[in-house]
């Protein structure tokens, strides 16, 4: 008799605890999409803040004159596509070094680094802008430079680095089309 009770005991316990773990699934699955949403949210903002935090010292490198952390900083970036999480910070350092290339004159590698960033956007008309801008500097493409710069200032006459760059062309033809 004495094992019959017992037997009764465990099975007792042994209903209970599975009782308690539906019932906790069930809670678990009522609430599950808000937690689901909440560590999810978590993951994206400390991988934004990461990639944030070294676009802010590529950033601060470039205006240190110092571009060598920023190109080593994209070259470990080479997988971040359009549409990724961390390509405005990737974008943003391409501008930043695009331009610092263009004001020390250093076209050659500028050429090399739109021709990378075209890859990545090819409708990007700042790149498009940096691009024909190298190409203008260059020997062999010097004209093709100019055509680009001045079919994309036609094109996107509101595009400030597409103005910018077009403005000094040898033709005039800025001061003919603002008349």
């Amino acid at each position: 008799m004495n094992t019959k009770r017992k037997l009764k005991f465990w099975g007792n316990v042994t209903l209970l605890v599975l009782a308690v773990c539906f019932l906790g699934l069930g809670v678990q699955m009522k609430f599950a999409p808000k937690s689901i949403d909440w560590v999810g949210s978590r993951i994206v903002k400390v991988y934004r803040s990461v990639h944030k935090h070294q676009m802010e010292d590529a950033l601060d490198q470039i205006a240190e004159g110092n571009p060598t952390f920023s190109i080593n900083l994209l070259h470990s970036w080479e997988d971040f596509k359009k549409g990724d999480r961390a390509y405005p910070f990737k974008r943003t350092v391409l501008v930043k070094l695009s331009e610092y290339l263009h004001g020390q004159g250093r076209f050659e590698e500028l050429l090399e680094l739109t021709v990378k960033w075209r890859g990545l956007d090819d409708r990007d008309i700042t790149a498009l802008a940096f691009y024909y801008e190298a190409l203008r500097h260059s020997v062999d493409h010097r004209l093709e430079g100019e055509d680009g710069l001045r079919s994309l200032f036609y094109k996107f006459p509101a595009n400030h680095t597409a103005v910018v760059f077009y403005a000094p062309l040898p033709f005039g033809e800025l001061e003919n089309l603002l008349d």
